[in-house]
């Protein structure tokens, strides 16, 4: 249980081993402040996430300076993201245990010329809302909050998948003059920024076997593995190390689909060629990294998406009419992709909107 206290810095009382304490007949100047976090709510999370996570944030600040306001946001937030916690307000407390403190006129009187010069000085400075993201970004580096968590408030992570290091690229670039070249049409063009820019975030790449027929089969992504075992196989257990906490909706496969040619020109024997460059009209856009080679199913893709396969939709001839094979794999994009359109300055990434919505 996390607790979240509120604090002045400057001690109420001081005293040392010859000086007589006084008590005050009571505070009556002070507020009781209301939580925002009810009992029900609480309770709701308790035990939504495994481990011990007990700690204690002490708030401290003068008068005024927002400790509670910022605490019981705190408080809220927490409670939303399943990590059980409780504010303990000073003000409150001086209603119970120690309702029989109080403040004499001079140190009211003082707290109050300092509240004053506080405001003037720090006027410029965070508001609410950056004062609980900079405790909550806190809490997550210190492991109170876990990342499924964190996940939960900020968003899954963007998985783009282009190369960052010029030196990488550079090195790619001259190795795919050896490796064998799949051209892509339009529609794979289009997946491919998809992709790389990581709007289809978790994927690694092209669909693989086993998350095509999830996508088909589900209409969601269940995991990153990336073998398909069927009944009587054995499970070899490997796995994207990206993390998935929780299924991903994806109705639509993102698949790559090549003909009877191009799979003969990729296999030696039973094995795929481990990297593949990707072109657009000859020049290396990405390359596709421990490939995979599985049926299409064309016909029952679009059964399934569609509920019908008449050959008179555009879509389903389009898929009707590719390859027989979908090869899948992990991708390094070696440039964003643009096109001759005039459009490409109002096409944000992911990320890109993210930094434009947080400036907002």
């Amino acid at each position: 249980m996390a607790k979240i206290r509120p604090a002045a810095v400057t001690p109420r009382y001081a005293c040392s081993e010859s000086a007589e304490i006084h008590f005050s007949t009571g505070a009556t100047n002070v507020t009781y402040q209301q939580h925002k976090t009810g009992r029900e709510e609480r309770a709701s999370v308790l035990g939504k996430h495994d481990g011990f996570r007990g700690c204690t944030i002490w708030f401290t600040g003068l008068s005024g300076a927002g400790k509670t306001t910022i605490a019981f946001a705190v408080e809220k937030l927490l409670t939303q993201m399943g990590i059980p916690c409780c504010g303990l307000d000073g003000d409150n407390v001086r209603h119970g245990l120690c309702k029989n403190l109080g403040f004499s006129k001079e140190e009211r009187s003082e707290n109050i010329r300092s509240e004053t010069e506080i405001i003037d000085t720090e006027s410029e400075g965070h508001g609410v809302d950056r004062c609980v993201a900079t405790v909550i970004e806190f809490l997550h580096k210190k492991g109170i909050i876990p990342d499924k968590a964190m996940r939960q408030l900020s968003g899954p992570p963007l998985r783009e998948l282009f190369v960052e290091s010029a030196e990488e690229r550079k090195t790619l670039l001259e190795e795919a003059k050896n490796m064998p070249k799949i051209e892509l049409g339009p529609v794979e063009v289009q997946w491919l920024q998809v992709l790389s820019e990581g709007w289809a975030t978790p994927l690694p790449g092209f669909m693989r076997e086993r998350q095509y027929l999830q996508a088909l089969h589900f209409g969601q992504l269940l995991d990153l593995k990336k073998k398909t075992v069927f009944p009587g196989e054995k499970d070899d257990g490997a796995e994207d190390p990206w993390p998935m906490d929780e299924p991903v909706n994806q109705s639509i496969p993102i698949v790559l689909p090549i003909t009877d040619e191009q799979k003969e020109n990729l296999c030696k024997g039973e094995e795929v060629s481990p990297r593949v460059a990707l072109t657009r009209n000859g020049a290396v856009l990405a390359i596709l990294c421990d490939g995979e080679i599985y049926a299409h199913r064309r016909e029952e893709r679009v059964a399934r998406q569609f509920a019908f396969s008449d050959p008179r939709h555009p879509t389903v001839e389009q898929i009707l009419s590719s390859g027989p094979w979908c090869l899948g794999g992990d991708l390094k994009v070696l440039e964003r992709v643009t096109f001759d359109d005039g459009l490409n300055d109002f096409r944000k990434t992911p990320s890109e909107l993210r930094r434009i919505f947080e400036e907002k």
